[in-house]
């Protein structure tokens, strides 16, 4: 029997690492996809929805390697992890120089949302589960609802940021661009992003 994904963490590390230090739009997203080019991915694909005012999402799909139940645990649920010390300093696939360096930019997304939803494939099995900032911030132990299955679908994560806090429309044009700066794309690592029921650019 697997033990229950499990965030440990002080309560103030949320804030300081997610809603404080990231509150614009680029660098949240881009942090996303630096999570999936570490994993491998060649392929980014961005969806921006404000159809709904009352619940903008934006989500973030890669085709990396995908994380299982064990890396879920003891990678992406501990705060601080540095890959480097790990020795994991290249991807799975490409065995490209990872991004990532402090475990951190996981908790970017706080900074414009309270809720995110995980998915995640790799080898046949899909993990789904939650982050939810209201009830990580009521203690210093953070038990995610999730649940798991097998798949046919092949390996990778998404990442589905919910009732993200902007006033207005996203301006799709300058996120875009601005995301792209980030990264050096290449036939190896292509981002592709659309806005509502747009076409994917």
């Amino acid at each position: 029997k697997q033990p229950p994904l499990e965030l440990k963490f002080d309560p103030n590390t949320i804030d300081d690492l997610g809603a404080k230090l990231y509150s614009t739009l680029p660098p949240i997203i881009s942090e996303l996809v630096a999570n999936g080019y570490d994993a491998g991915a060649s392929e980014i694909h961005i969806d921006f929805n404000d159809l709904n005012p009352e619940n903008k999402v934006i989500t973030i799909r890669d085709n990396g390697n995908g994380m299982s139940y064990k890396q879920i645990n003891e990678n992406y649920l501990f705060v601080g992890r540095k890959r480097r010390e790990k020795k994991e300093n290249y991807d799975p696939i490409y065995q490209r120089p990872v991004m990532g360096k402090k475990g951190i930019g996981k908790l970017s997304f706080f900074g414009i949302t309270d809720f995110a939803k995980i998915k995640t494939i790799q080898n046949g099995v899909k993990i789904v589960f939650e982050m939810d900032r209201k009830k990580i911030k009521n203690g210093t132990k953070y038990l995610p609802d999730n649940s798991s299955e097998k798949t046919t679908e092949k390996n990778g994560t998404t990442v589905e940021l919910h009732k993200v806090k902007r006033d207005s429309s996203f301006n799709f044009q300058n996120l875009k661009n601005n995301i792209a700066n980030y990264f050096i794309l290449d036939k190896n690592f292509r981002i592709f992003a659309k806005h509502n029921d747009g076409e994917y650019e």
